[in-house]
């Protein structure tokens, strides 16, 4: 989840280096709040597993349960938009380009359009496509691009002084 948040905000920084704009600015929020929502998430889940007591009536557990699941929405919600918009904001960047755009729309789309399709189940618990391990490895597509172009930060840095 930290990770995730500050990965948002390197890449805000990255993209606004060529252009900045008001859908960037609302992506950077939005992985910020993923990145929130996803830790939040994890925490709970962790501690639902912990505190099940073998007592407790099924219908009960199953009510509690679907508030994790509702976290997970939202984290994807969160997920989506933000991707989706770093995504368009790298259409016509110089560094990131095309490529890594189109790639990001379409894994963005997929996603949120495969956990609504599952909703409130996680879609890899109700038999369809997971594509988070897709947005991960476009997140490291995207790293890699970044780390690969640091002379061009350099460079774009030193005519802002």
């Amino acid at each position: 989840g930290p990770i995730l948040a500050l990965a948002g905000v390197g890449l805000y920084h990255f993209i606004s280096l060529h252009k900045r704009t008001i859908s960037v600015q609302i992506a950077v929020v939005s992985e910020i709040i993923a990145g929130v929502l996803v830790t939040l998430m994890l925490i709970v889940q962790m501690a639902l597993q912990y505190a099940k007591p073998d007592s407790i009536e099924a219908d009960l557990w199953n009510s509690i349960n679907h508030i994790q699941l509702g976290m997970d929405v939202a984290w994807d919600l969160f997920l989506f938009i933000g991707s989706f918009l770093f995504a368009l904001n790298m259409y016509d960047h110089p560094k990131l380009g095309k490529t890594l755009s189109l790639t990001g729309i379409l894994i963005s789309l997929l996603l949120i359009i495969f956990n609504i399709l599952s909703f409130p189940t996680p879609p890899a618990e109700a038999s369809s496509m997971d594509i988070g391990p897709l947005m991960g490895l476009w997140g490291l597509a995207v790293t890699i691009a970044i780390l690969v172009n640091y002379k061009w930060i350099d460079s774009k840095l030193a005519e802002y002084q």
